[in-house]
């Protein structure tokens, strides 16, 4: 049998979660609380999070993390530890602040002098006023003085208008005329002309200002002595064992003047990340030099794709190489690893603003991919939200797959800020929805140590023993461990590429990657984002472009305007060695308008004929809400499959390539083998309760677990007759039960008690011996006694389960508890934009004889 297989059945799989374990400065007893509640639930391992701590990285710090440490050192658990006083990460612990100026953050800024020549003998205001916030729009702002230097004074005689293309001629740079006073003297002829001013500032963005520069490998330096090095000063000897490493969280650039989140496209109105270094690579990459920089911020043309495309190539290597390059060696030089995520929603994972202009570039040094799920981004049946259901999972998994450090480990932060209402089945859902696209590991948000409610991105799991549904949480945990174990390790079974258009949206437009990745989802064909820097590494086998464990038979460029033209060099070499490659419903073309490589071009009504021979899970019908993963470990080989619908059931027959292999089924959050029902044709059956999953898996015979299933006589369904004593528990004391109801029609609890939140136990009776009970409609978690005996837990559907052992011929006594989230005794802004679930179960209770 495979030995990660035998691992998972035998109760020992590796731990793949490692929660937010946020520090406010809490006392010893409840920092040793909650690792024992932590360990004894099924984690192995926590990420310490100043939430804020008083005293980050002070004597208060080292003796919380000295307990945490102890514990985790006693219970065999990791230790990562989010690398800052405060999310998110590149304040460095303040370190910035009294650094010198070239290690802050500087900013490229543009103002502009409009006039009509011909003008003799005028001087103009170049940099007489800097130290002023200028704008184009108003005149300067009165404010906070911040450093500002003379970048360039770029002269054009100006045709056009600003809401479309500029037409420039007549450049020039007059930098080195400006005299020592900050005026520009100097005569123009007729014409409409402009002066573009370039300067670059400290304290130009809305958020971040005292943060490290990533354009400066000193710089980041800052954050590695302020953080780093003083927790291996502590805890070297931990390093590699009890110490596993750093968590980054969502770094950017952050470089708007709004919100801290607005998106920053290139060519729009910002200030623009800024260094000499990029000045001096920027004029060096220009045929016309600084005499190029209006194309940062204007169309003229065509003339500004190679500006923007050198500048945000420039900056997003230097973010990579001094930052995720730099913190990732460093990790590997002591002996621990680097992980963490950066903001990659929507078009964030390859623009400025919050992002880091780059996805796969941001997180080159790292040993994890990763990415997070916050903020109801992922909800069931609501798949407008189309990014978050058809390409952020693929993300983290398609880059821990192709950069071998990672080796196909991809991790998800997850269930944080979604609200109180957030209760375990739909996190079940949330993390099944994660795995069936290839995360393999979690962090889930957070635990926090601070007194019941802290209302910091609810919900929080134990909340200091106030949380009705941690009794039950160990089953989803244990059963994420389960899964996770069985996808790393192996190779997924990918065939399908979709270029990373991170490239294409700095210089032109692009159909972004979520076309395909919806119709490839939605027909179970499995596929992978792939971008340039990694297909430049690729070898050709076999028709195969092959990085990392991936082998990927088609690459699909999805209404692509322009790339680089060496880019599209590499696409026509690639194609020469025997890729395939396909261009939908446009031809790219170069930068400086070259043509490009002769490659099939296909409208995007034509692409699924084109990807259906990669389907290795054919359905007798379409199946919009089921999601497949195919997963080879050695001999064995994994099919996963989830009903992705809340709403909808999946009844279907499903066609897998098996040839003369065996196939056993196994139900992961259950614990449970099973022989999957296949017709004479050898299709297998399936069918999938709301939010359910399974696993398939195929090998030889004799390399399969052997199936102890008990034999199913025919069983008769018995609607039940009764009534059921309600009684309730407040989640200040869940141990006191109180009477609430007796109820011949179950209903919800929160119409007869406002404001409740903690268990409910629901009693009574039938007669005779039965081999099931089906609770119908339920939330969240939920266990059954019979007899006193508990016949198991459920969090999700179908809520059933098998009782035959636990019942008698006659009066059998029946008890259901179950604990309801805290969205009612603590009202929250996230969950009120969604739907909230109901309180208790709601039948139809039915047994089976």
């Amino acid at each position: 049998m495979n030995q990660r297989l035998e691992q998972v059945l035998s109760g020992h799989p590796g731990n793949h979660l490692m929660p937010f374990f946020w520090q406010q400065g809490a006392s010893e007893e409840t920092l040793r609380d909650y690792m024992e509640q932590m360990d004894r639930s099924g984690i192995g391992a926590v990420c310490v999070e100043s939430r804020p701590h008083p005293d980050f990285a002070g004597p208060r710090w080292w003796h919380d993390m000295d307990i945490i440490m102890e514990e985790a050192r006693r219970r065999n658990m990791l230790v990562w530890v989010l690398d800052d006083s405060h999310f998110p990460t590149g304040y460095a612990n303040g370190a910035v602040k009294n650094a010198p100026d070239h290690l802050k953050r500087w900013a490229l800024k543009e103002r502009q002098i409009r006039f009509h020549g011909p003008t003799t003998g005028c001087k103009f205001a170049i940099a007489t006023r800097l130290g002023y916030d200028f704008t184009d729009k108003g005149g300067y702002q009165f404010g906070d003085y911040h450093r500002e230097e003379l970048v360039a004074v770029i002269a054009a005689k100006v045709s056009g208008d600003d809401h479309g293309d500029l037409t420039l001629t007549d450049v020039q740079d007059l930098t080195s005329l400006v005299d020592e006073t900050g005026w520009l003297y100097h005569d123009f002829p007729e014409g409409d002309f402009r002066l573009f001013i370039y300067t670059k500032k400290l304290g130009t963005a809305a958020a971040q200002n005292d943060s490290i520069s990533f354009l400066e490998k000193d710089s980041v330096r800052l954050l590695i002595d302020a953080v780093y090095e003083p927790h291996f000063q502590h805890y070297g000897a931990d390093f590699g064992k009890t110490f596993a490493g750093f968590f980054s969280d969502e770094p950017g650039f952050y470089n708007t003047t709004g919100g801290p989140y607005e998106m920053g496209r290139i060519g729009t109105e910002m200030p623009l990340p800024w260094t000499d270094d990029v000045a001096k690579q920027l004029a060096d990459r220009l045929e016309g030099g600084m005499c190029a920089l209006p194309g940062l911020y204007h169309k003229l043309g065509g003339q500004e794709r190679e500006t923007r495309y050198a500048y945000m190539d420039i900056i997003t290597r230097k973010y990579q190489e001094n930052f995720s390059d730099q913190l990732g060696q460093w990790c590997e030089d002591h002996g621990v690893e680097y992980i963490g995520h950066v903001l990659e929603d929507g078009a964030y994972n390859r623009n400025l603003g919050a992002g880091t202009g780059h996805f796969f570039r941001a997180l080159h040094g790292q040993h994890m991919g990763g990415i997070d799920v916050v903020l109801n981004g992922l909800l069931p049946d609501w798949d407008e939200n189309a990014f978050y259901h058809y390409e952020l999972p693929m993300l983290a998994a398609s880059v821990a797959r192709q950069n071998v450090k990672m080796g196909g480990r991809a991790m998800c932060e997850i269930f944080g800020a979604f609200g109180w209402s957030e209760g375990l089945t739909l996190m079940k859902w949330m993390a099944d929805y994660m795995m069936v696209h290839g995360i393999n590991y979690f962090v889930p948000h957070a635990f926090s140590c601070k007194a019941f409610p802290d209302m910091d991105n609810p919900p929080h799991f134990y909340a200091n023993g106030h949380d009705p549904q941690f009794d039950y949480m160990s089953v989803l945990f244990r059963y994420m461990n389960r899964v996770c174990h069985l996808l790393e390790g192996g190779r997924a079974l990918v065939d399908v590429a979709v270029l990373f258009p991170a490239e294409a949206d700095w210089i032109g437009t692009s159909a972004g990657m979520g076309r395909v990745a919806k119709l490839c989802i939605q027909h179970q064909i499995p596929y992978d984002i792939l971008c340039i820097d990694t297909l430049e590494t690729a070898d050709i086998k076999d028709g195969a472009i092959c990085v990392g464990s991936a082998a990927y038979k088609t690459l699909v460029v999805d209404q692509v305007e322009f790339l680089p033209d060496e880019a599209l060099e590499l696409l026509r070499r690639l194609q020469q060695q025997g890729a395939n490659i396909i261009f939908v419903d446009r031809a790219p073309m170069g930068i400086h308008g070259t043509k490009a490589p002769e490659i099939p071009l296909i409208q995007s009504g034509e692409l699924l004929s084109q990807l259906e021979q990669y389907r290795r899970c054919v359905t007798a019908g379409p199946e919009k809400w089921l999601r497949f993963y195919p997963y080879v470990q050695d001999e064995l080989t994994i099919y996963y499959f989830l009903n992705s619908s809340m709403t909808e059931r999946v009844d279907t027959k499903i066609t897998l390539p098996l040839g003369t292999k065996s196939l056993v089924g196994y139900d992961a959050l259950n614990q449970k083998l099973f022989t999957p029902e296949r017709d004479q044709d050898g299709n297998v059956a399936l069918k999938l309760d709301v939010g359910e999953s399974v696993l398939f898996l195929a090998a030889d015979k004799d390399a399969l677990p052997e199936v102890k299933e008990p034999v199913q006589k025919r069983m008769e369904e018995i609607p039940f007759q009764g009534t059921f004593a309600v009684s309730v528990a407040d989640h200040t004391h869940m141990d006191q039960f109180e009477p609430l109801a007796t109820m011949d029609k179950l209903e919800d609890v929160a119409l007869l008690k406002p404001g409740f939140g903690g268990k409910i136990r629901y009693e009574t009776t039938f007669q005779g011996k039965c081999q099931e009970i089906s609770l119908g409609r339920c939330c969240d978690g939920v266990e059954v006694f019979v007899n006193g005996v508990s016949a198991g837990t459920r969090i999700s559907y179908p809520y059933r389960f098998h009782i035959q052992e636990l019942t008698t011929d006659g009066t059998n006594t029946l008890t259901i508890e179950t604990g309801t989230t805290l969205t009612n005794v603590v009202p929250d802004a996230m969950s009120q934009e969604r739907p909230v679930p109901p309180q208790g179960i709601f039948g139809p209770v039915r047994l089976f004889r």
